[in-house]
């Protein structure tokens, strides 16, 4: 079980990998591209962006019905995310 876990969180990486360039001109042309050319542009890229999102949305999802289900990671889970700063993608790396 902690095997998929690990490839859950591979999977989690490479698909921030494709998302984040995909992401960031959208944020960055905002105020320099005109109007209706900034308008199709981002229409476009949350078109691309939508199944990605949509599959990082499952894999998280499948990645706690893992933890869960393990009790011994479910503990671990449970003692590492009650420390301030500490969140869900962060230990789910760990």
């Amino acid at each position: 079980m902690r095997n998929d876990i690990c490839l859950l969180n591979s999977l989690r990486q490479r698909l921030l990998s494709v998302r984040i360039p995909l992401q960031e001109p959208i944020n960055e042309q905002d105020g320099f591209v005109h109007t209706k050319s900034q308008k199709l542009f981002v229409e476009s890229r949350q078109a691309s962006l939508k199944p990605i999102n949509s599959d990082l949305e499952h894999v998280d999802q499948q990645s706690d019905v893992l933890t869960e289900q393990d009790e011994q990671m479910n503990q671990l889970f449970n003692l590492i995310t009650s420390m301030p700063g500490i969140e869900v993608i962060t230990t789910t790396s760990v």
